[in-house]
């Protein structure tokens, strides 16, 4: 039995047993007990001690590598992570390649979507902003697909952390729920799989 312990917003790897991430503030997102899923549920570690805010410590349920920026899943805290000011500083690298789309990840509110909707006119303002891509891939995401379907050109739906995410049975009904609703707003899906 391995114990691991993740670390918020560590640059680098301090410990062999140690797993940077950069949400801040994790043990105050997640309670013991809780499982938390790494490379899209390829890996999977439970709670068992919250050292502080930056510091949790796991038991491993799964083996598995994990590999540098692999995605991490914490059920409904995904929600509340700032997925945009992630992306906004990889715009303006974009903007020089003047990309036909450009994919905003885990956008779960409306109000993201009109965020992600602005940025991207504001970087591209001496062009045409390329196509909007929202991918949906959380819970907050599928709730909100109707306001989220205001702003973008175009919805991803991001089967494989979308089902990290919901409970594995909801996972067809959120796809038709979403594809349904986009084509009667008149926007393309692209549905991702593995």
């Amino acid at each position: 039995e391995k114990k691991y312990t993740i670390v918020s917003h560590a640059l680098s790897v301090g410990a062999s047993f140690e797993i940077p991430i950069r949400y801040s503030g994790i043990g105050a997102a997640v309670a013991i007990g809780q499982e938390v899923m790494i490379a899209d549920g390829d890996v999977g570690l439970r709670i068992e001690k919250i050292v502080d805010d930056a510091h949790v410590l796991c038991t491993a349920l799964t083996s598995g590598v994990i590999y540098s920026s692999q995605s991490i899943h914490l059920g409904e805290v995904v929600d509340t992570f700032d997925h945009l000011a992630y992306a906004k500083p990889h715009l303006a690298a974009f903007a020089e390649e003047s990309p036909d789309f450009v994919a905003f990840s885990f956008v779960n509110s409306a109000e993201m979507a009109r965020d992600c909707a602005s940025a991207l006119a504001a970087q591209f303002r001496h062009g045409h902003p390329p196509a909007f891509v929202a991918k949906i891939e959380s819970p907050g995401g599928v709730a909100s697909c109707e306001g989220i379907l205001a702003y973008c050109d175009w919805v991803m739906i991001a089967r494989g952390d979308l089902a990290v995410n919901i409970p594995y049975e909801q996972l067809g009904l959120a796809q038709k729920q979403i594809a349904r609703s986009s084509h009667l707003h008149g926007r393309k899906v692209i549905v991702a799989t593995h």
